[in-house]
C-alpha cells in the first residue's frame, strides 16, 4: 500500500470512530471514558501541580532551590507546578523525596483534590486558584 492510501485508510477509521462515540475498532472505549470519575489528562496534572506546589508552601522552600536539590530544571518545575507538564513516575519522586512527602501522603492528597474537584463539577463551580500571598 502507499502512504496516501494509508493515510486515508487511517483517517477513515478515525472518523468510524468518532461517529460511534469514542469506540475503538476493538471495542473499547477511549481513554475519555475508560474509567468514570477518573479525571482527564490536564485536570490530573493541574491537581498534581496544586499538591506538589501545596507542599513545597508549607516548608517555604523556593522553587529554583527545590528544583536544584531534585536535579530537575528549574523551567520544568515551574511547568509542573501550573500543570501544563505531565511528570514522569520517576521525576514526580524525586520532588516528592526532597519535599519529604511519601506515595501514600501524595495518594491521599491527589483524592482528597479529586473529591473536591467532583464535588464543584456537581456543584457548577470552577476551581478557584488559590489566593496570592502578599510579600
Amino acid at each position: 500500500m502507499r502512504s496516501s492510501s494509508l493515510r486515508r485508510a487511517h483517517s477513515r477509521s478515525f472518523a468510524q470512530s468518532r461517529e460511534r462515540g469514542g469506540e475503538t475498532r476493538r471495542g473499547v472505549a477511549s481513554s475519555k471514558q475508560l474509567l468514570p470519575g477518573v479525571p482527564k489528562d490536564a485536570e490530573l496534572t493541574a491537581m498534581i501541580g496544586r499538591i506538589v506546589s501545596g507542599y513545597r508552601r508549607r516548608m517555604n522552600i523556593s522553587q529554583e532551590r527545590l528544583a536544584r536539590s531534585a536535579n530537575v530544571d528549574r523551567t520544568y518545575f515551574a511547568k509542573l507546578e501550573r500543570g501544563l507538564v505531565n511528570p514522569t513516575l520517576y521525576r514526580l519522586d524525586r520532588v516528592l523525596g526532597m519535599l519529604g512527602v511519601t506515595w501514600r501522603t501524595f495518594g491521599a492528597a491527589l483524592d482528597r483534590e479529586q473529591a473536591a474537584a467532583s464535588e464543584n463539577r456537581a456543584a457548577g463551580r470552577a476551581r478557584r486558584p488559590p489566593a496570592r500571598r502578599a510579600r
